[in-house]
């Protein structure tokens, strides 16, 4: 029987196993309720691998597909364009490409911005001539050409807000009256100074009636990066850690916090994409002991190792051997999936998981570790235990089990990591 994988890619409204249909649907009502006062903008706020890359392809399917001729979808991915110079150029060809392919009624809009394109992208083109790949004769002339130029774009960056107030108040006059909006995803994803790009682009330019912005973003990752930007300003410790959050607050009208999933919620996903038929006997072991992360890309992350270890122990010619530890199996591919570096160092030093269990077992019966059975060794084991411990997370849980015996560490586990075959 083929295993099955599943890709990290956005859910479809179809589906819908995160339920996000109670954000989307307040939120398109937001979006269709003519009272709603423009510019507005909401940030879609959760971190990295809670669905906040669903929630926004699955509301422009809806706003594109059950709203037809409402609304001008213009999707932006930051990170896909984080080579660029300046992102405002990548967000209006975004801007640009959506007029040429909405209504043949949007032309003279279109056009707005293609000249504005026209006159920027003449600027960047100018300034990479270096002297060395132009003739000295015709450096009089380029420098000529290069100020003209400048002073052209200089008058257009001047006057691009009222150019896109303009093709907003253009594209609500269309049929059907639409709204311009924005759909903003990745930045979390960017440097500090991409994401202080598009946000200042948000404010500065976006800023005008009929225009709506969804910000899909890890606000933590935010404010880090708008406070890293902003360090040569000298500022305390604390005014430096508030910036990032005022900074949000002041671009945002409607912060929309995804919740992290609940126990029926996180079982509804894991029915959903099955696991391996070598492990399914296990899943109410795994929901009981709460084991997943309420985060989608974890859980997904952890299905997929599970099918990969499925994969690799059909190898073993012990099946009893590999039958015995599918517990700590499983208990090590979901480990992989939500603390990786701490997999990863216990791959380079299977005995840690041992020492990792000493550590919670003695917690657990409020007894010091005793880490002899390491001999020179029992130092360095005690001191990277202290610092590895979460003795308030889900690994706790995973440690009280008494998964790892001398037999899995030293026999199953290194030849699984490695993928030699039989232990």
């Amino acid at each position: 029987m083929p295993l099955r994988y599943f890709p990290d890619v956005p859910a479809p409204a179809a589906s819908d196993p995160l339920h996000f249909e109670r954000y989307r649907s307040p939120l398109v009502e937001l979006l269709l309720d003519e009272q709603t006062q423009t510019p507005f903008t909401i940030g879609i706020f959760g971190p990295w691998g809670s669905g906040k890359s669903t929630l926004l392809q699955q509301l422009e399917t809806e706003l594109r597909v059950n709203h037809p001729g409402k609304f001008v979808c213009v999707s932006f991915n930051p990170w896909i364009h984080r080579r660029e110079p300046n992102m405002l150029i990548p967000l209006l060809h975004c801007l640009h490409d959506a007029l040429e392919s909405w209504k043949t009624s949007l032309a003279e809009s279109s056009a707005k911005i293609f000249h504005v394109l026209t006159q920027l992208g003449a600027d960047l083109l100018l300034k990479a001539i270096t002297f060395d790949a132009v003739d000295l004769d015709k450096l009089e002339d380029l420098e000529k050409k290069y100020l003209d130029s400048h002073r052209k774009v200089e008058s257009e960056m001047r006057t691009l807000r009222k150019t896109i107030a303009q093709v907003a108040a253009d594209i609500g006059k269309s049929t059907g009256n639409p709204r311009l909006v924005f759909l903003i995803d990745d930045l979390d994803r960017c440097l500090p100074e991409d994401i202080v790009d598009v946000l200042e682009a948000v404010k500065l330019f976006l800023d005008v009636p009929n225009v709506v912005v969804l910000l899909a973003v890890d606000k933590e990752v935010i404010d880090k990066g708008i406070e890293i930007r902003y360090r040569k300003l000298e500022l305390s410790t604390e005014r430096a850690a508030a910036v990032g959050a005022e900074y949000l607050e002041k671009i945002v009208q409607l912060p929309v916090t995804l919740l992290p999933l609940d126990k029926t919620q996180i079982k509804a996903l894991l029915t959903k994409m099955t696991l391996p038929a070598a492990f399914a006997d296990q899943q109410k072991w795994i929901l009981d002991l709460e084991l997943l992360l309420p985060n989608p890309r974890k859980i997904l992350r952890a299905v997929n190792n599970l099918a990969f270890a499925e994969a690799v122990l059909r190898t073993f010619k012990s099946k009893e051997e590999w039958e015995k530890h599918k517990k700590a199996i499983i208990a090590l591919m979901i480990l992989q999936a939500q603390d990786s570096a701490l997999y990863d160092a216990i791959a380079r030093q299977p005995e840690r998981l041992t020492g990792l269990q000493i550590a919670y077992q003695a917690r657990a019966n409020s007894t010091e570790p005793d880490y002899t059975q390491f001999k020179a060794g029992q130092a360095a084991m005690d001191g990277w235990c202290k610092a590895n411990l979460r003795p308030d997370s889900y690994q706790a849980r995973l440690f009280g089990e008494k998964l790892f015996d001398e037999k899995f560490v030293t026999g199953v586990l290194p030849v699984y990591l490695t993928l030699l075959g039989s232990p």
